[in-house]
């Protein structure tokens, strides 16, 4: 069943046992993930995730246990190095393989590669991370929906879904500043 799926007072409960987990085994779970996570930098986005995955695939209260946190704690952040590892290499893939707008000529080709990434750095400040990353992966570097969902770890309608949202914010932003250009000297 998917989240978007969950009737109110079902998602409540979820909620409610999810923050009852964390209330009750909170640091543990924090000493488990620094302990697991490469960068330390990531603790609080791995806890964050843990709960959220609480939310979504609750623990039946007979097997709430220190071992068993510890190994959905280890287990979700082996997933999350996976779906890393996976999408590093389909990228990896995609920039490998010669792009067809490509310019031929070298200092065309280099400042196509320039515009480029600051056009993947202007999605990504002004997206919000997994929309950014869904609508590179898509439309920068031409991988199916199919792909990238897998690349991501959602389901494809998800990624449609980023991807619609993504591109109608920047369509926004794009149109607002054809209105009210700034002013460059």
């Amino acid at each position: 069943m998917r989240s978007s799926e969950i009737h109110q007072p079902v998602l409540c409960a979820r909620v409610k046992a999810a923050t009852e987990i964390l209330a009750r085994h909170g640091p543990f779970i924090r000493n488990v993930v620094a302990s697991n996570v490469r960068d330390p930098n990531e603790i609080d986005e791995f806890c964050q995730r843990f709960y959220l995955s609480l939310v979504n695939h609750p623990i039946p209260k007979d097997k709430i246990s220190r071992r068993y946190l510890y190994k959905a704690v280890v287990n979700d952040i082996r997933d999350a190095d996976r779906q890393t590892s996976r999408l590093r290499r389909l990228i990896t893939e995609a920039a490998e393989q010669p792009d067809r707008n490509d310019p031929p000529d070298p200092l065309e080709r280099l400042i196509h590669r320039e515009e480029t990434a600051r056009m993947f750095a202007m999605i990504r400040r002004q997206l919000h991370p997994r929309q950014a990353q869904a609508v590179i992966l898509r439309h920068g570097y031409g991988l199916t929906t199919g792909q990238t969902a897998k690349t991501m770890g959602v389901s494809p309608r998800t990624i449609s879904q980023f991807v619609s949202v993504g591109l109608k914010r920047l369509r926004e932003l794009l149109s607002r500043e054809s209105e009210h250009p700034e002013v460059k000297s």
